[in-house]
């Protein structure tokens, strides 16, 4: 099973109906997270395996989110703030192998972290089984930035 961390945004609707269109959505399973209890800009499709997750809920929630991370076989994280960073290399830091992260832009360019978050991204990337990217020159970034060399996807 392919398990996605996505966030309750817009897009994501495009990316269910790629998924249904294109895969097996039997084999997916999705955690949307977001800031209300509930979904707000996400319609998500009717038989779609999926968990939300708010900052209010996310307790409720944790034993059931991580029995999912420990069935599925790759874990695709679609954006990383550092809460979730922060989950990651902690409570979650049993899966960091299956974990490939999808980066964009505003995931790696962040100015504001200082060295424990920098370390932190370090050892995150030294981890995970990879990371995938649309620029090559995202992967040189972080190549430079953290010395550190993910398997690319």
């Amino acid at each position: 099973m392919v398990l996605h961390f996505i966030h309750d945004e817009k897009t994501g609707e495009r990316f269910f109906k790629y998924i249904n269109e294109n895969f097996n959505i039997d084999e997916h399973y999705f955690i949307l997270v977001g800031s209300k209890v509930c979904p707000q800009n996400i319609n998500i499709p009717e038989g779609t395996k999926s968990i939300f997750v708010s900052k209010k809920n996310f307790l409720l929630k944790l034993l059931r989110i991580l029995h999912v991370m420990s069935k599925a076989d790759i874990i695709i994280v679609h954006y990383l703030p550092l809460v979730e960073l922060y989950f990651f290399m902690t409570i979650g830091k049993k899966y960091l192998n299956k974990i490939r992260w999808i980066m964009f832009g505003g995931d790696i360019y962040e100015t504001g972290y200082n060295e424990f978050q920098n370390n932190l991204l370090k050892s995150f990337f030294n981890k995970i089984n990879g990371v995938c990217y649309l620029i090559e020159e995202d992967y040189e970034y972080i190549v430079r930035k953290y010395n550190v060399k993910p398997n690319k996807y």
